[in-house]
């Protein structure tokens, strides 16, 4: 008898979960096994679209897997249904058959993290990075024919495995060839390339709490392999259509000069967007976005935020000029005070000098010359003596 899981969307921590996200954890798989009434030599098919995650989660579930397998004596089967990216290939290799298409191509690469603090942390990270590369080609190499070094070559090119090679390697067992299978062209594949080597929005770590954001952090740091990707920005136009910005994250605002893609294709013309605005494409950029009436686009915005800055600026340099002019004048203004102290301290030594009779007004008499005095009264003497 046959059972199906599906392993749809992002292999995540529970941390990471949210309602509105599609993802994987143990719990998850835990919970779909416990579900499963199997007789021994039953077959169990894990059906996989993944673009990968985290892969300390991965090889949980990979282990889960397998020891499920072995403890109910069933067979386990993995399929690709859509994309096998990353971690998602640990998923692969849990089943003892596997089954690709010819249009599906797994995505191996080298671990990748993110790492905040000092170069001590970041040497740390490097060789908990290089450890979680071995882990990952030994894995490799024990469930196909690849060695550990020709895996961790195929990992450090970044490289999209072909059916044929995939076949050849021993990642597939065996193709199923569904004519309508789904095609990853090249432009998705960037797609992909950009979600796998970017962080997930903050979205879900802005509804944490303090306490919730602190252990979260904690445990990134402690993974081997703390990678999670991420959603591309987004926007669907009046016919329901998906525009696909795959430099942006989800919930970056669009601009003039992004790439975009409509059904996988370069975005070219006039296109009416479902919340109004109208955007136009030249070669799969953005050339001119048109707001809905009464929305600033963010190109006026930037222009009035320089004006501002601007401004600010200007008021600025005018504070310091005034700040200079005002130094100056209080300069001036201690100089004065010096002056009148002067002038006062000068009238009062006037006053004193003038008080003791070493003044202008009150110079002494000057001396007598006592000659000419002595003369004078002799000579008074003789004419009073003639005369009598």
């Amino acid at each position: 008898m046959k059972h199906e899981i599906k392993l749809y969307g992002e292999i995540l921590d529970l941390v990471w979960a949210e309602e509105s996200f599609q993802y994987i954890d143990v719990k998850y798989v835990d919970n779909e096994l416990s579900k499963l009434t199997v007789s021994p030599g039953d077959e169990v098919i894990f059906n996989i679209h993944s673009l990968g995650g985290d892969t300390a989660v991965a090889f949980a579930i990979y282990n889960k897997i397998r020891r499920f397998g072995k403890e109910r004596n069933v067979a386990i089967t993995t399929r690709i249904d859509g994309y096998c990216a990353s971690a998602g290939v640990t998923l692969l290799l849990a089943g003892d058959k596997r089954i690709g298409n010819k249009y599906a191509e797994p995505f191996v690469h080298n671990a990748w993290t993110y790492v905040v603090g000092d170069k001590n942390e970041v040497e740390k990270q490097f060789e908990e990075l290089e450890k979680t590369d071995v882990m990952i080609a030994s894995l490799y190499e024990e469930r196909t024919k690849l060695t550990k070094e020709n895996a961790l070559q195929l990992m450090l090119e970044d490289t999209w495995i072909s059916a044929e090679k995939c076949l050849e390697y021993g990642f597939y067992t065996e193709l199923e060839n569904d004519d309508e299978s789904k095609p990853v062209f090249n432009s998705e594949k960037q797609i992909i390339f950009n979600s796998l080597k970017r962080p997930r929005n903050n979205s879900i770590n802005n509804k944490m709490t303090q306490e919730e954001k602190s252990s979260f952090f904690d445990k990134f740091m402690n993974l081997l392999n703390g990678k999670v990707p991420s959603k591309n920005a987004m926007l669907y136009t009046d016919k329901n259509e998906e525009v696909v910005f795959a430099e942006l994250n989800e919930g970056e605002k669009p601009k003039v000069g992004d790439a975009a893609t409509i059904n996988g294709k370069n975005a070219s013309g006039t296109v009416n967007m479902a919340d109004g605005s109208v955007y136009n494409f030249e070669s799969g950029k953005v050339t001119e976005i048109k707001e809905k009436d009464g929305v600033i686009d963010s190109v006026t915005l930037n222009s009035l935020n320089e004006k501002l800055d601007s401004l600010i600026s200007k008021n600025t340099e005018l504070e310091s000029k005034v700040t200079a002019q005002n130094s100056i004048i209080d300069e001036l203004k201690g100089k004065l005070n010096k002056v009148a102290e002067f002038e006062t301290t000068f009238n009062s030594l006037k006053s004193i000098v003038g008080e003791y009779g070493a003044g202008v007004e009150n110079e002494p008499p000057a001396p007598q010359n006592n000659v000419t005095t002595q003369a004078k009264n002799r000579f008074e003497n003789f004419k009073l003596k003639n005369t009598k």
